[in-house]
């Protein structure tokens, strides 16, 4: 009975993160690209030399932090994965800590600070342990 009350509370705690991820969209839609699809057609065009845009990296972008979801949610459950082999890994830890926490980030996070975590996220990821 408790596992079944455990399992039905995480499925409301689920739906109700993935319900609030929809109202910062559609809160923020208006100051940012309207889709991920937009914000890649910018950037192609910023990368093939016609003029740039300017993008303050200081304000929320929610299309660019759409983005983030999906290749961080892959590396947290991969790390998630080895940490059920390697549970005292202290990499492992760090970077299970990086990739909740870069998850959690709210829409109205500035570009800077996600920038920032992924650039943690990818140097602790290299890191080599010597032995």
């Amino acid at each position: 009975m408790a596992m079944v009350r455990a399992a039905s509370t995480f499925v409301c705690v689920l739906h109700g993160r993935v319900h609030r991820l929809c109202l910062e969209v559609e809160s923020l839609s208006g100051t940012a690209a309207p889709t991920a699809a937009a914000a890649a057609r910018s950037a192609r065009s910023v990368a093939s030399g016609t003029p740039a845009v300017d993008i303050d990296i200081y304000a929320p972008c929610v299309a660019e932090l759409a983005l983030l979801h999906e290749p961080v949610g892959a590396v947290s459950r991969r790390v998630a994965s080895l940490l059920a082999d390697y549970p005292d890994h202290p990499v492992l830890q760090q970077l299970a800590a990086i990739a909740t926490r870069l998850l959690g980030l709210s829409l109205h996070t500035p570009i800077k600070t996600a920038l920032t975590g992924l650039e943690l996220l990818l140097a602790r990821a290299q890191v080599r342990l010597r032995v």
